[in-house]
């Protein structure tokens, strides 16, 4: 079995010179681990000119869709494997994301909007930074000829040793537009409360929506996210369709050696002014009884979605209520992990756990039900998730919230939280925008 083509090119603190370099090619993609302001992450993936990219609509059977990504995969990587002794997360795949309403045939939901509510390429080659370990690769597919590898190796390498992005026009927005009024959201939190009461759910994870128009290039919006909210499963994704600019410091899925885990957020408080400030808000965060009781709902509801498909009795709990700080925020973090069944493929694993729980609710179902009722817009990418597929079977993905869509030069991002019964709903509100006003900020 041939091994895909590996050569060393310059290591980057910042993956951005790479990327720059590529951002005018065909559907470039960049899976940025926030590095080097990002606490948090390892690696970074880019790249561009894929050999196929697959598109699905609302009126598209997801399982279907999934499926043909596998076929795709499989067909243009017939026996290839990563390189011996090295721990490299991507030699290839799938690289795209759903929608938050790609799963909606399956939970008999109603899709509002008539974009692709999923988008993957294949591609056939990628960069992989290492900031760990401080280096950096090309990886070709092995039936690149020596002379295409050499030409992108050169072109990388020069990229690299100028260290600077490219110059592109500036990315200008008019003012943000909120979809729902401050009385409309709080109302929407009260009628949640009531289902609550009800007993038709335990948890809802409500939003909001902002939109503003722009002019300018898509990666200067991206590149002032990333610096004024580093996080480790930020995106840019530029599809002929959309983009998407993601900052999410949330973890989805991934499985590699038929080892899951999932890392879900419940828990948030703000940044304080002073040391002591913050330091106060941190514990206030770590011994919430509230935050406390909404994170274990979920965790709760994620292992139940492991369970479907991991061996009995490997589906464990390892982390509860980690605090985990960004520049915006603080956040709890469990972690969840089990051994995937025998037989499941990575991609079905993550279908059978979307949406994340952490951005639903609880039931899952009878949430997403009421989320539908009272939101007044679509979600899109927001909630949805931005993943790769490698060809020797690795995924990773995120939960795709701080995370910006740009369509027809409109941009669209929301912020929210999950609402439980004695939620306060001026605090909740106060907390949706928490998440995304360093966001809105810096894109004005």
């Amino acid at each position: 079995m041939p091994e895909v083509q590996l050569s060393a090119l310059p290591y980057l603190p910042s993956s951005l010179p790479f990327f720059s370099e590529l951002a005018d090619e065909r559907v470039p993609v960049w899976l940025d681990s926030g590095k080097p302001l990002s606490n948090y992450g390892r690696y970074d993936i880019i790249s561009a000119n894929p050999v196929a990219v697959l598109s699905a609509t609302h009126s598209s059977p997801s399982a279907q869709f999934l499926k043909e990504v596998e076929e795709s995969l499989a067909h243009h990587f017939t026996t290839v494997s990563a390189p011996q002794g090295l721990d490299i997360p991507f030699i290839g795949g799938a690289i795209g994301y759903l929608n938050y309403e790609f799963q909606h045939d399956q939970y008999k939901l109603p899709c509002t909007h008539n974009n692709p509510v999923a988008e993957v390429g294949i591609y056939d080659w990628a960069v992989v930074q290492d900031h760990h370990l401080k280096q950096s690769y090309l990886i070709t597919h092995p039936n690149w000829p020596l002379q295409k590898v050499q030409h992108l190796h050169a072109r990388l390498s020069a990229c690299a040793q100028a260290e600077q992005a490219k110059q592109r026009p500036p990315f200008v927005i008019d003012k943000w537009n909120a979809t729902t009024k401050a009385q409309d959201y709080l109302t929407a939190i009260a009628t949640i409360q009531d289902y609550i009461s009800a007993g038709d759910a335990y948890q809802v994870n409500y939003s909001q929506q902002f939109s503003a128009n722009y002019t300018g290039h898509p990666l200067n919006a991206y590149i002032k996210m990333r610096q004024a909210v580093p996080s480790p499963y930020s995106a840019c994704l530029m599809f002929p369709t959309v983009n998407i600019l993601s900052v999410s410091p949330e973890k989805f899925v991934s499985v590699k050696n038929n080892a899951a885990i999932t890392q879900p957020i419940k828990g948030t408080a703000a940044r304080g002014d002073t040391p002591q400030a913050d330091e106060q808000l941190a514990n206030e965060l770590l011994l919430s009884e509230k935050n406390r009781a909404e994170n274990l709902m979920i965790v709760d509801l994620l292992r139940n979605d492991f369970s479907k498909n991991c061996e009995p009795h490997s589906v464990k709990t390892t982390k509860l209520f980690d605090l985990e700080s960004y520049a915006n925020v603080h956040h709890l973090v469990s972690t969840v992990t089990g051994k995937v069944k025998t037989g499941v493929s990575a991609l079905n694993f993550l279908s059978d756990c979307f949406p994340g729980g952490s951005i639903t609710g609880a039931p899952k179902k009878r949430s997403m039900e009421i989320i539908n009722q009272l939101e007044p817009h679509a979600r899109h990418i927001y909630c949805g998730s931005i993943f790769y597929l490698s060809a020797h079977g690795d995924l990773d993905s995120n939960i795709a919230i701080r995370t910006a869509l740009l369509d027809n030069n409109t941009i669209y991002c929301c912020g929210g939280g999950g609402i439980v019964a004695d939620s306060d709903a001026s605090a909740e509100f106060d907390e949706s925008i928490q998440k995304i006003d360093k966001f809105l900020a810096i894109l004005k």
